[in-house]
């Protein structure tokens, strides 16, 4: 007899408790309907014990929570609730698909709003198991709504704009014909004079670059190996020197970088050379040499390269100009490269 009245009461307190759940849930899609979406959490958050006693209760319960941060555009921790309960779902649950698409849709809107996901967390967050992927999660969800629609059109956008974003890696090889000026000095040892040369030097740099690309920006690490000829002679009438054709030879190393803001067959962008040129100049006969005769710099310049569709963007057209020290004046520069 008494355990006759301990089962009933048992059976009457888990009825109550159910009660009470099923009342709570009630309040938190009143609060919903309301847009009282603070409500909600703090019924989930005074309740979550009691509604924990009925499983079924518990998840409709979460998923009333996590629509409330969705609208409250807490995107992450709505994406992280939709993925718990997407998890213990079984398969026959016909929420199932819903709790797929609400993780596509809120991984896609957090990705789009960058709102606290940075896109290299959303990707990991999405791969971090095989079925999670966004493709998979979108086939999971179905495509007869008007919903699905809006997030395939969201996937691509997505992968379009993914694809932007990573960078490919290729090589280039290129030739360029060069000119410019830099000063020599001869020293006379006998009278301890110092005459300044100028040097006017042409030539071609055949040399190539690893080139770092997406849709929007490019980078480079270039050079190449200059040799040309010169042509020197004194800057004041009272010392005569002059030489024609001497051979001149060099070194360029020119990391870049430049943007496809205006087309994808203009690219402008600046480049950060450093060099180093060698001469051949003869001594006059006497006690004379020569500094700078060798010489190490650096400097900016300022590029523009034009890739033809026609040729499929595979060859390049590129001038340049630049300001090099300790050199006098602008180097100027035009060439072609191919991209391999």
């Amino acid at each position: 007899m008494v355990l006759t009245k301990l089962f009933i009461a048992f059976i009457f307190f888990l009825s109550a408790v159910n009660l009470y759940a099923n009342t709570t849930i009630f309040e938190m899609q009143l609060a919903l309907d309301k847009n009282q979406l603070e409500k909600v959490v703090d019924l989930y958050d005074e309740n979550e014990e009691s509604l924990k006693t009925d499983p079924k209760i518990y998840l409709e319960a979460k998923e009333k929570l996590a629509l409330s941060l969705e609208r409250q555009k807490k995107y992450k921790e709505a994406y992280n609730l939709f993925s718990d309960l997407h998890s213990t779902s079984e398969k026959e649950n016909p929420k199932k698909k819903f709790y797929a698409y609400k993780m596509a849709f809120l991984a896609v809107t957090e990705y789009r709003m960058i709102h606290e996901y940075t896109p290299k967390e959303l990707v990991t967050a999405l791969n971090e198991k095989k079925d999670f992927a966004l493709k998979n999660l979108a086939e999971q969800a179905g495509n007869d709504d008007d919903e699905i629609k809006l997030l395939t059109e969201m996937v691509s956008e997505y992968e379009e704009t993914k694809k932007k974003e990573e960078y490919v890696s290729h090589l280039k090889v290129s030739l360029e014909f060069m000119s410019f000026q830099d000063y020599v000095y001869l020293h006379n040892h006998s009278n301890g004079a110092k005459t300044r040369l100028l040097s006017t030097h042409s030539g071609l740099c055949a040399g190539g670059a690893r080139v770092f690309e997406n849709e929007s920006r490019q980078f480079q690490l270039g050079g190449c190996f200059y040799r040309g000829t010169s042509t020197i002679s004194s800057e004041i009438s009272t010392v005569t020197y002059d030489q024609s054709s001497v051979g001149v030879n060099g070194i360029f190393f020119t990391p870049g970088y430049f943007t496809k803001s205006f087309s994808k067959s203009l690219i402008l962008g600046v480049e950060t050379p450093v060099f180093y040129r060698s001469g051949e100049w003869t001594l006059p006969a006497g006690q004379f040499s020569f500094s700078k005769d060798k010489v190490l710099g650096g400097g900016v310049s300022v590029v523009m390269k034009i890739l033809p569709q026609k040729f499929e963007q595979k060859w390049e057209l590129t001038t340049k100009m630049s300001k090099l020290f300790p050199n006098p004046s602008i180097q100027w520069s035009i060439g072609l490269g191919y991209h391999l």
